[in-house]
């Protein structure tokens, strides 16, 4: 019942508030509802639970009707035209079976589509948090102005009281400028990554981006508990719809290699006959028949054809668990570098805070020059931007382990 869940799912959505707007989820879903891509897939799968009735009837009846041009005259009298009725019917089981195939590749199908959704989620979810990161960083640097700005300052009042020379203020202004380049070139590019973003959720343009203030640091399981949640994986799942599907078509081109049956109904009007004129002298006519399959070399051809596409299948699945296996080890060891990268830049940018604010102190008692306390201002916004850069990280990370293991949302045993 998949297609039930989902179409509640799309109709919960429907009526999401607005004031969800402000969490990821409400992306999330927006893109699950517009996304042009999911929603092509979605009519693909659509498409093959049509099939399924189509392979699951019988053949069209046959009705045909002859006209005696030169009426046949008999004892009973002359024939003028008669009526055909008849019906085929395949082996046993074969319809049934031909409806399994089919119903495999409606599975087969629908986690087609999950696999693309969960590629739109994670998509998402990484343009979500470079958004973040961006904007984390605009704001470090419009901070870092302001601050070279009182820098600025401060070293022109110690140039009218004659304790540094104009030097240092011509040091604050090339620092001040390098800044604002920086600063527009951030924004052109978030500008850019807004586009991105909108399109991925199919919105409109106008749509005001709510972001976070900060990024949780989430923790996940270990990575041998994450690999046993790889066969939830859609891709993998598919693969196994698929092999099923073959074995099902196996069985089906053995019943469809047996006898059919015919069965039918002949009406012959007859006329008056010219001796006899009270009567009724139609004929009818039941018949059967069987089809008898000699020419059996396609059916062989095609149980072999099925029995390979089954074993090249499994060969696949493999060859797919295999590259998930070493995706996840390679993410979840990137994941990991996030962690260690957040906890290093978070003690590295308090200690160049403080060291920054006593090289200001310092320099204002004429004890230090100038130069250093830009040169640890810069060590400070890098360290700043890089931790925010280790938090965006890590959380794009657990996006993309979600993807492989092809869950939305991953239980953390830690917490």
């Amino acid at each position: 019942m998949k297609i039930k869940r989902k179409l509640l799912l799309l109709i919960l959505l429907a009526f999401t508030k607005t004031y969800s707007q402000q969490d990821l989820n409400f992306y999330l879903n927006t893109a699950a509802q517009k996304n042009p891509e999911l929603k092509a897939a979605f009519k693909r799968y659509l498409a093959t639970l049509e099939k399924i009735p189509q392979v699951k009837s019988l053949p069209d009846p046959q009705l045909a009707f002859g006209y005696f041009i030169k009426p046949v005259e008999t004892k009973t009298g002359p024939q003028k035209f008669k009526l055909s009725a008849s019906q085929m019917f395949p082996w046993f089981g074969t319809l049934k079976t031909a409806g399994k195939v089919q119903i495999f590749q409606a599975k087969a199908a629908y986690e087609q589509f999950d696999q693309v959704e969960s590629r739109l989620f994670q998509e998402v979810r990484k343009s979500y948090y470079e958004l973040y990161f961006l904007k984390q960083k605009i704001d470090l640097t419009k901070d870092n102005l302001n601050l070279l700005k009182r820098f600025q300052i401060l070293a022109q009042r110690k140039i009218t009281i004659g304790k540094t020379s104009v030097i240092d203020v011509i040091r604050a202004q090339m620092a001040l400028n390098q800044a604002l380049n920086m600063l527009m070139q951030l924004e052109d590019l978030w500008q850019a990554k807004q586009t991105e973003f909108k399109n991925l959720i199919n919105t409109d343009r106008a749509l005001q981006i709510n972001l976070p203030n900060t990024l949780p640091q989430s923790l996940l399981p270990d990575l041998r508990t994450l690999k046993k949640d790889l066969s939830h994986n859609h891709l993998l799942i598919r693969q196994d719809f698929l092999s099923r599907k073959f074995k099902a078509k196996q069985e089906w081109a053995r019943k469809a290699g047996l006898p059919k049956f015919l069965i039918g109904l002949d009406y012959i009007n007859i006329g008056t006959p010219a001796i006899d004129k009270t009567g009724f002298n139609d004929a009818l006519l039941i018949k059967a028949g069987i089809t008898i399959p000699l020419f059996r070399k396609k059916y062989r051809a095609l149980i072999k054809e099925n029995k390979l596409l089954t074993e090249a299948n499994l060969s696949t699945q493999k060859s797919i668990q295999n590259d998930l296996d070493t995706k996840l080890s390679v993410t979840y060891a990137a994941y990991e570098d996030a962690i260690r990268r957040i906890t290093l830049f978070k003690q590295q940018k308090k200690l160049a805070r403080r060291a920054t604010d006593l090289l200001q102190s310092q320099y204002e008692n004429g004890s230090k020059n100038f130069e250093e306390i830009l040169r640890m201002e810069r060590q400070y916004i890098t360290y700043a931007i890089q931790y925010e850069k280790a938090l965006s990280d890590l959380q794009k990370r657990i996006a993309e382990i979600q993807f492989l293991i092809g869950k939305n949302n991953i239980k953390n045993p830690k917490n």
